[in-house]
């Protein structure tokens, strides 16, 4: 393999290399392969964090609403999928059996200050500086009340919705809505300490005939909310990000076994200042051509090689007709003389 290099002319100066660029190298290189990693692991962090953290939330505060709404109530049905009473379905996050009646509880893991009235159809979620609309949560509640009527007609059935212990609400609670803290007490206050009748255990009996934990009916559930809101955005974004970052990493993951399996290539190292030096063919011994020998009989081989040798030392006449003696060739053929 030949290799072209530049050579600098005679008395040109060597430009010496930066010595805050060469410290820095092996920085701007660590910090170059940090990135390639982290990027793609901040990605699916925050995939995971929009796609799993909702839903843990939701289901560690609906299981500490249900733990205080057991030792409220004599039975508790949790997060049950009932028919709606217009040829749909409802999902109700709790149902407890009381002596008052059946309550229906909406529970909302919600953090920071929240702002709403009891008839407003929208309330506000603040968080430091930044502001979030929501439903209703007492008359999102109120569906889930009208769908338990529907289903034990003639029974007392209350709705009440319960904050977790993040949510603050400065300008005070509306009716009907706890936090955790306070749900015993409240709830306990409107519902009394009297045992449930015969006609309320009948009717949690119907009731509790109707509820729906099937994986068919969650899913027909969640189909008919997609349809109606439309598709989520937040968690399709979660999607692409989870899957850009997986390839990312899986890419990042692969690139370095493949260089290895490779054979390292050879790569000319040069001299900074110094034209590469110029190394003179060596020159390969001529073979000899091979003496020409007649095609005369008895012509002896040693004599007519000797004689050619003499006759390459010293072209003289002697030589020339030893060598025409000895090798067999004939005399010159006389000239012809014109008369």
């Amino acid at each position: 393999m030949y290799y072209t290099a530049h050579i600098r002319p005679k008395g040109t100066r060597v430009p010496s290399p930066d010595p805050l660029t060469t410290a820095l190298a092996p920085i701007a290189t660590l910090v170059t392969n940090w990135a390639r990693w982290t990027i793609p692991l901040v990605l699916l962090l925050a995939a995971l964090r929009l796609l799993l953290l909702p839903k843990l939330r939701g289901i560690l505060g609906e299981r500490r609403v249900g733990a205080v709404l057991e030792r409220i109530g004599t039975e508790c049905l949790h997060d049950v999928i009932f028919p709606d009473g217009r040829g749909g379905l409802t999902q109700v996050d709790h149902v407890v059996l009381t002596g008052a009646g059946l309550v229906v509880v909406e529970t909302k893991n919600y953090r920071g200050s929240i702002f709403g009235q009891e008839r407003e159809a929208q309330w506000t979620q603040r968080l430091g500086r930044r502001s979030f609309r929501f439903q209703n949560p007492v008359r999102q509640n109120y569906l889930h009340t009208q769908a338990v009527k529907a289903l034990v007609p003639g029974v007392p059935v209350l709705g009440w919705v319960v904050f977790t212990d993040s949510a603050r609400f400065p300008n005070g609670k509306p009716d009907g809505v706890s936090s955790l803290r306070d749900l015993r007490r409240e709830l306990r206050d409107k519902v009394g300490d009297v045992p449930p009748s015969a006609a309320l255990r009948a009717a949690w009996e119907r009731l509790k005939g109707r509820a729906d934990r099937s994986k068919e009916a969650r899913k027909a559930h969640l189909d008919a909310i997609r349809e109606r809101r439309g598709p989520d955005r937040g968690k399709r974004a979660a999607w692409v990000m989870l899957l850009l970052s997986a390839l990312s990493l899986a890419v990042l993951a692969v690139r370095p076994s493949s260089r290895m399996s490779q054979p390292a290539k050879a790569v000319p190292t040069a001299v900074v200042g110094h034209p590469p030096r110029q190394v003179a063919p060596v020159p390969q011994p001529s073979t000899p051509a091979p003496l020409a020998l007649s095609s005369q009989p008895n012509v002896d081989r040693a004599d007519c090689n000797s004689a050619i040798a003499a006759v390459l030392i010293d072209n003289s006449a002697e030589n020339r007709g030893r060598r025409d003696r000895a090798c067999g060739k004939p005399p010159p053929k006389p000239s012809r003389t014109t008369p």
